[in-house]
């Protein structure tokens, strides 16, 4: 008779040896040649190698002032006192690598190495969806997909290491459960909590579309009790937060406390109303006139200073700031806008043929696709409540980014809708009652 322990040994080879389960290594091998390759071959003349060390800027200053003892603190590099320039969780994050590496260099490559492990976690996440929903999906279309979104974005997820990453998984573990209600399959609303509360840590622009999205999963299984009690948890979790800001700034902050500032920034200073490296020049991570405005006034009255300045600005010059905002609805659904003037040629106009794929997708799914309408109904809501108040104060490819999770499912839907016949051989694991719209 065999022990427990033989057969548990068998069962583990069994689940190693399963495709499913390694399917992470090819997305995640893809996911290092682009990287890779395009730093070597593809980077910008503009950007250097240290821009990989960059880490978010604000959100490293921060992460020192920490591991210095300074507490949350100086998002310039300058001894500026307490604040909310940025939200929590990141800096943290940075301030236990940096505890733990010592070096800013380390500390950088301990990101490109959870940006890679991210992007694959994407990859698998839209590749077990389209499992259940897509009989007989090859791995190797969504190991390709990824491969072509990473080499079309790889400046912004590795050649700058800001918070994409992180920001996009919190995305994919709210497409995970959107995915799982519509399905018809149970969901922990501890999970949803979870989700939640980490999004208000992340970016404040992420509990807009949370909210937005779990009240229309309320309006569709009318369970108002459960839906209600997951956002007051939600709010009870980022309540810490906000406490200390009004504590400290007098001021009710709930997230981060640089909106005034931003919106000056892209509608005052910025000609078109989308971020450049020329327009970031103004900026007090890279201006010392403007480090010292900000020095002098305090984060709060700088910022509010700043949000004056640009009510007055829009009063006086609606017509320029409504160009600026049909501006930003155009970069933020189809068209790619650069952030340093160097990225041109054919990579720039593979990276804008790949920019527009969502839009399409969306599209052709609205157009042609009830089976797949629930979920799509799902990104879209979340996808709009996201990108809306981006489009009204200030955009650049990165914000868009954080959607990728979402952006590559309905890609992955849209190439089924046209060609259904390459891959659904058999069928689905999602049963075809639950798919259609309501």
């Amino acid at each position: 008779m065999k022990s427990p322990s033989t057969r548990s040994a068998r069962l583990l080879t069994r689940r190693l040896v399963n495709r499913q389960v390694l399917i992470p290594l090819p997305l995640l091998s893809i996911s290092v040649c682009c990287h890779l390759g395009f730093a070597r071959f593809g980077r910008p003349y503009a950007v250097t190698a240290t821009w990989e060390q960059h880490l978010g800027g604000e959100y490293f200053n921060i992460a020192r002032a920490m591991t210095d003892g300074r507490g949350f603190s100086d998002p310039f590099g300058e001894s500026t006192g307490p604040t909310a320039w940025m939200p929590p969780l990141y800096p943290t994050l940075l301030a236990l690598l940096l505890t733990i590496l010592r070096s800013r260099m380390l500390v950088s490559v301990a990101v490109l190495g959870l940006t890679h492990v991210s992007l694959a976690a994407i990859g698998f996440t839209v590749y077990t969806i389209l499992r259940r929903r897509v009989a007989k999906v090859p791995p190797s279309v969504v190991v390709i997909l990824l491969g072509i979104w990473v080499a079309a974005f790889n400046f912004w997820f590795f050649l700058i290491t800001q918070d994409i990453w992180l920001v996009a998984l919190a995305v994919n573990a709210t497409l995970l459960l959107a995915n799982r209600h519509v399905e018809g399959r149970p969901t922990n609303p501890v999970a949803w909590i979870l989700a939640g509360g980490a999004m208000s840590l992340v970016s404040p622009a992420l509990l807009l579309p949370f909210f937005v999205l779990v009240g229309y999963l309320a309006l569709r299984d009318h369970e108002w009790r459960r839906w209600a009690g997951i956002l007051a948890a939600v709010g009870l979790l980022g309540l810490p937060w906000l406490a200390r800001n009004v504590v400290t700034f007098h001021q009710f902050i709930p997230v981060k406390g640089n909106l005034g500032y931003d919106a000056y920034l892209v509608n005052v200073v910025d000609d078109d109303g989308i971020y450049d490296n020329r327009t970031l020049t103004h900026h007090p991570y890279t201006n010392s006139v403007t480090l010292f405005e900000y020095q002098k006034l305090g984060e709060a009255a700088f910022s509010h200073h700043y949000g004056e300045v640009f009510s007055a600005y829009l009063k006086q010059h609606r017509s320029k700031f409504l160009q600026k905002v049909s501006n930003r609805a155009i970069a933020a659904s189809v068209y790619y806008r650069p952030i340093v003037e160097d990225e041109r040629g054919p990579k720039l106009i593979f990276t804008r043929v790949i920019y527009a794929l969502p839009l399409a997708a969306f599209v052709i799914l609205a157009l042609l696709s009830e089976r797949h309408r629930k979920v799509t109904d799902a990104c879209t809501v979340f996808c709009a409540a996201y990108l809306t108040p981006y489009v009204f104060i200030a955009l650049y490819a990165r914000y868009w980014l954080a959607l990728t999770p979402m952006f590559l499912l309905v890609i992955g839907l849209a190439l089924d809708t046209i060609w259904p016949s390459r891959w659904s051989k058999g069928e689905p694991v999602v049963p075809s009652a639950v798919v259609p719209a309501s």
